[in-house]
């Protein structure tokens, strides 16, 4: 059995099971519509295998680039009965990202996938497959909203990529990751991952330069990696008095590059009291981590010009077992208030760097909490403030609230507020109907899901166990009438102490009828052109561009932990490719139609980025045009005058 060998590795004629199955159109059909939903991720569209697909394919990437099978290599007819490979897609492969499929779908669904994977094993022409599926017509989208989003340019970013270069992210017109509009005024604060921080505001012809960590940091890290280099921006809620703001960005381990930073062409950057901090490790178990996770803190002494004037402060320093997945997201509560326990408090949240998808001890980091992988941190950056409840942190940049949940468990990160998340890369605050501020992260999947996911205090959300309501390693975890149970790890495993995983309270599928490759991020639109909007959250996937919302109420109904209970989500129509792909072209791109590509999305990656304004506005972004639109209306296509 190969190392890979899924569910298709072996087949011999003979099944157990009747063999009209095997022979059913409609078996056929149905199995083809499973295999989309729940295999092609790894082996392939239309059962051809990932490389003949001709598609990158994360997990493959993350474990090394070892290939699944190609599920129709007639070099693996070794003579395995199809009930062997029913028990490979119940059960699983050990030791492999091949979950097991027991309880998560019907027998009869699993029957059918078998049944169509031997239809082309069996030599059924392609073409009776798309004659029998109709794939010549698109499927219906049962999710379909009646709404149209009509998108407008709203700005122009400056051109930071090699457009002819043929990198994933090199020939990006623009990689800016966030728009942020400063505290009390008109201005927006774009960080882009080639190290640029611009700023803008409606009055002005083009965005401003106002830093360049690349010009600061010897050991700046941008050149791969779709999330590598100038990751985030956020404000301080005291900015408009102390002029302080927080930024992540990559550094690469190098012996002959320095970590100290240097002023640059920024003359009024003092860096006299800025010291690199101590590590915090991500166990490697006898491999290299090569990149440096780094939060810091600037704090402007005029912040009302267009240029930086001031210090560089570094908070927290991680290293990574890859540059993928860093720590990504960060936010204060809005809610919060001065004298609030929560006032002033920064929650970090921080993707498992790439280890979800190893086959080896590093696997488990997300689970493990004496790292900070996979988790989001809660950190007060003001080392003044609730110094009476709040210890200082292990580098002395930092305090940690006493409240943490785990404070006092010995051997775990006191900083970690919850952990089990494979990439919690955007994180937003609303109120739930008791008026409750609650914390909201968007959690990108490896194998089958994406997720939206309610934080709350001390939970498991379960990778690389689970990947959202799926149970991807069924022997780590433990079963009884009512529940299910995982160990408690620290750097291995503490039996004497369990916790319940916990679910999203929305998830969509890696399907292109109704999903896509990874989740973008979103906000709850609370601003008043748009009333159709109205509380509702506005969401979308990367690569595809697909946006869609959820009613919040049906999300706030949905965070019970009941892995049979999710939201709802439902698609708005765009013309949002067809702008981008346009718009490529007219500024210079030359990887048409797009850079890139996806599973579900195929050649060319819109990657799709969101952005809100303080009157509740929602802005798109598209980094591969360089472009941030508005919402310029909202068309109800079933209403008629």
């Amino acid at each position: 059995m190969k190392k890979y060998l899924c569910f298709a590795a072996l087949f011999a004629p003979a099944f157990t099971y009747a063999e009209t199955v095997m022979a059913d159109p409609a078996a056929i059909k149905d199995g083809a519509m499973r295999y989309q939903s729940y295999c092609a991720a790894c082996h392939g569209d239309a059962a051809e295998g990932a490389i003949n697909a001709g598609r990158e394919i994360s997990i493959i990437t993350d474990s090394g680039g070892n290939q699944p099978p190609d599920l129709t290599d007639d070099a693996s007819l070794y003579g395995t009965s199809p009930d062997d490979i029913l028990a490979i897609i119940e059960n699983g492969v050990p030791g492999t990202m091949m979950p097991a499929w027991k309880g998560r779908i019907t027998d009869v669904e699993m029957k059918n996938i078998v049944a169509y994977i031997h239809s082309r094993m069996g030599g059924m022409a392609q073409s009776s497959i798309e004659k029998l599926l109709d794939t010549g017509s698109q499927p219906r989208n049962p999710e379909q909203s009646p709404y149209t989003l009509v998108l407008s340019d709203y700005i122009s970013m400056p051109v930071t990529g090699d457009l002819n270069s043929e990198s994933n992210t090199l020939s990006q017109i623009s990689r800016m990751n966030f728009i942020r509009q400063e505290p009390e005024t008109e201005r927006w604060f774009v960080p882009d991952l080639n190290g640029p921080l611009y700023i803008f505001d409606d009055k002005q012809a083009a965005p401003v330069e106002y830093l360049n960590l690349k010009s600061i940091f010897p050991a700046f890290h941008d050149s791969f990696g779709f999330a590598s280099g100038l990751v985030n921006i956020q404000f301080d809620p005291d900015y408009s008095k102390n002029g302080r703001f927080y930024t992540i960005h990559l550094e690469v381990k190098k012996n002959d590059v320095p970590l100290q930073p240097v002023q640059g062409p920024f003359k009024s950057l003092d860096l006299s009291n800025y010291k690199v901090t101590k590590t915090i490790e991500t166990p490697s178990f006898g491999n290299e981590n090569g990149f440096y996770g780094v939060l810091v803190e600037w704090q402007d002494s005029d912040p009302k010009n267009d240029v930086f004037e001031g210090t560089a402060r570094e908070l927290l320093r991680m290293d990574m077992n890859r540059h993928i997945h860093p720590m990504g997201a960060l936010s204060f509560n809005p809610y919060a208030g001065p004298g609030d326990e929560d006032w002033g408090t920064l929650y970090v949240g921080i993707g498992e760097t790439g280890s979800g998808g190893m086959q080896d001890a590093r696997k488990l980091n997300a689970q493990r909490l004496n790292n900070v992988a996979g988790t989001i941190l809660r950190i007060i950056p003001d080392l003044k403030k609730r110094t009476s409840d709040s210890s200082l942190s292990e580098n002395g940049q930092y305090r940690i609230p006493h409240d943490n949940p785990f404070v006092k468990l010995k051997g775990a990160r006191p900083e970690i507020w919850a952990y089990g998340l494979r990439n919690p890369h955007r994180l937003i605050w609303f109120k739930d109907n008791q008026n409750t501020p609650q914390l909201m992260a968007f959690n990108i999947g490896q194998v089958n899901w994406e997720m939206i996911n309610i934080i709350g205090k001390g939970k498991n959300y379960g990778y690389p166990i689970y990947e959202g309501t799926q149970l991807m390693m069924p022997g780590s975890v433990e079963r009884d009438d009512d529940s299910v149970k995982m160990p408690v790890m620290i750097s291995g495993v503490l039996p004497e102490r369990y916790i319940e995983p916990s679910y999203p309270a929305l998830q969509y599928p890696h399907m292109a009828a109704i999903g896509g490759d990874a989740i973008s991020g979103g906000y709850i639109y609370s601003g008043t052109k748009h009333p159709e909007l109205k509380d509702k959250l506005i969401f979308g996937d990367m690569t595809t561009g697909n946006i869609w919302y959820s009613d919040i109420a049906s999300l706030v109904d949905a965070n019970d932990d009941n892995p049979e209970h999710l939201a709802a989500k439902f698609a708005f129509t765009t013309t949002l490719r067809e702008q981008v792909e346009s718009t490529y072209k007219k500024r210079g791109g030359t990887q048409l139609p797009l850079p890139s590509r996806g599973v579900i999305a195929g050649p060319g990656r819109i990657d799709l980025r969101f952005g809100q304004d303080r009157s509740g506005e929602i802005f798109i972004m598209t980094k591969s045009d360089g472009m941030i639109r508005k919402i310029e209306d909202v068309v109800d296509r079933e209403f008629k005058n």
